[in-house]
């Protein structure tokens, strides 16, 4: 993962051998250490802080969504994954925002820091995934999002919707955070 070679594995190449092929491309590689890291967070989170200088872009995306989608993502102590997203902040570039919101979503009853929930509010209300002229989910009747059902899913399925579903979990866990959140709920309204 801190290889910087992999970097010029970006096409796919496949290596014919006895029995089939063997793939490699700086996607498969990302691909596989997501697998390790939804199996292996804690682990893994370590391992990549402990690098962080040298670790390629690519995987950090990856740990990110392998976080997200790890089964053992509630035994992770919080205090670890604060240090991921203080080293690896959100950017609007990849889909970290997005695994992000998931994260804190999933771990809706972590007392988080204040820069984590002003990480998460600046998502809510400034990320760029949700233009109008873009959907982010169609259908074959409605590629234009011109029906309130589309409509509704495209809101709920950008990053900004994430961010809006997490700050509800959140909400469910402890009302108290809404005296926080209340400006923000506010603005999504009219979003």
């Amino acid at each position: 993962i801190t290889n910087s070679k992999l970097m010029d594995r970006n096409r796919f190449k496949s290596i014919e051998v006895k029995g089939g092929f063997i793939e490699s491309s700086l996607k498969i590689y990302v691909d596989d250490f997501c697998l390790v890291v939804q199996q292996e967070p804690q682990e893994m989170i370590e391992f990549v802080l402990e690098h962080k200088g040298k670790v390629l872009h690519a995987f950090i995306d990856s740990m990110f969504l392998g976080v997200e989608l790890s089964e053992h993502l509630k035994e992770i102590e919080p205090k670890m994954i604060e240090k991921m997203f203080h080293i690896f902040p959100c950017d609007f570039k990849t889909h970290r925002a997005s695994h992000f919101c998931g994260i804190i979503e999933k771990m809706n009853s972590t007392v988080w820091s204040a820069e984590v929930l002003n990480q998460l509010k600046h998502i809510a209300l400034k990320h760029e995934n949700s233009a109008l002229d873009e959907p982010n989910v169609t259908s074959s009747e409605d590629k234009e999002m011109k029906s309130c059902q589309m409509l509704s899913s495209n809101a709920l399925n950008c990053v900004r919707g994430q961010a809006a579903r997490a700050i509800g979990q959140l909400l469910w866990e402890d009302r108290n955070l809404f005296i926080q959140f209340r400006e923000v709920i506010e603005k999504l309204v009219f979003d």
